[in-house]
């Protein structure tokens, strides 16, 4: 398959917007979940509300991105996740990917995405795996999903202690649009989710490492 049939974002361009949403001062912390803090963040040029996770765990940033990254053994920590295939590995540190999901409700059609993944670092040396929406004609809207559009997506994880150990704290935030007719309830729940994935990672490199 052709790698130019994808419009890639600049790498520059994706970091720098979640960067901004990451540092924006109105984030409310909404509760705290099993010790990961779940905030939200309303912004004035959007209706999608944006949604963050924090949470530290005794692992390191490459056994993190081990899980994170495998996209066929992602259902054993998303309960939402139906499937998905890497669609292009642009380079070592870039990937398309489809994703599909499950909306939680029979009433609402269940979602996919097609994302442009790509890590980077910051000047104070921090990894930010950023992702945003993007569309490529070798991988069209299929009739059983509504295509949602992710605004803003990224883990940001940054070396730390934890328990006296080698570890990490993941700042997981996600900006997702939808489409279609979707309750503001079952948005929120979504919102809510997604952050407490990073448990489940947590839970899975347990598995794998102990």
């Amino acid at each position: 398959m052709s790698s130019s049939s994808a419009a890639r974002p600049d790498h520059k361009t994706l970091f720098e917007s979640v960067k901004q949403v990451a540092e924006n001062p109105g984030w409310a912390v909404k509760e705290e979940i099993d010790g990961v803090e779940i905030s939200v963040l309303s912004l004035p040029n959007s209706s999608c509300h944006v949604f963050r996770g924090k949470y530290a765990m005794p692992y390191t940033l490459e056994q993190f991105t081990s899980v994170l990254f495998n996209v066929s053994d992602r259902k054993s920590w998303d309960s939402q996740f139906v499937s998905g295939e890497v669609i292009e590995e642009v380079d070592a540190n870039s990937t398309i990917e489809h994703l599909c999901f499950d909306s939680g409700s029979m009433l609402v059609s269940n979602r996919d995405m097609l994302v442009y993944r790509t890590v980077v670092k910051d000047d104070d040396g921090v990894t930010w795996v950023v992702a945003a929406s993007i569309e490529d004609e070798r991988c069209p809207p299929e009739k059983q999903f509504v295509r949602a559009e992710v605004i803003n997506s990224c883990q940001r994880i940054e070396n730390t202690e934890v328990d006296g150990k080698p570890g990490i704290h993941v700042t997981f935030i996600i900006q997702i649009d939808f489409k279609g007719m979707v309750p503001a309830f079952l948005t929120n729940a979504v919102g809510t989710k997604q952050p407490l994935t990073l448990l489940n990672i947590r839970k899975k490199l347990d598995e794998l490492h102990h």
